[in-house]
């Protein structure tokens, strides 16, 4: 189709923590640099209530990675409705083994877990 027809953006979100890690492996920055441009910043730019940060009271919105494991993106393995990844058969260091949403697995070792969806996130400017 035309450029008009085609759809924006990219499927990132599932490899974007693993490719940061890459990031780190390479010297880029630091692993303390990823959690706070990735978790910490968002949510104060955006005022995000009780996330973003390790916090007694905060939600558990976590991520476990496994630096043992290494990652092949496969087409066949992706959660994006597209169905397609720019990283198709790249190779990462690392692996996602668990992630918790709002207190909740949600995803462990290659399993989503639709039992319990997120919460719905929170804006500061909610509360006044």
């Amino acid at each position: 189709g035309s450029y008009f027809q085609a759809p924006s953006g990219l499927p990132l979100i599932q490899h974007s923590l693993l490719l940061l890690l890459e990031m780190v492996k390479e010297g880029a920055f630091s692993i303390e640099t990823v959690v706070a441009r990735a978790s910490h910043a968002p949510a104060q730019i955006f005022d995000v209530i009780d996330r973003g940060f390790i916090r007694e009271g905060y939600w558990a919105d976590l991520v476990i990675v496994d630096p043992a494991e290494k990652t092949v993106v496969q087409d066949s393995q992706l959660y994006s409705q597209c169905n397609w990844s720019p990283f198709s058969e790249e190779i990462f260091s690392n692996s996602i083994s668990s992630t918790i949403v709002s207190g909740h697995l949600a995803y462990h070792q290659g399993t989503l877990n639709t039992n319990h969806i997120g919460k719905r996130v929170e804006f500061g400017s909610e509360r006044r």
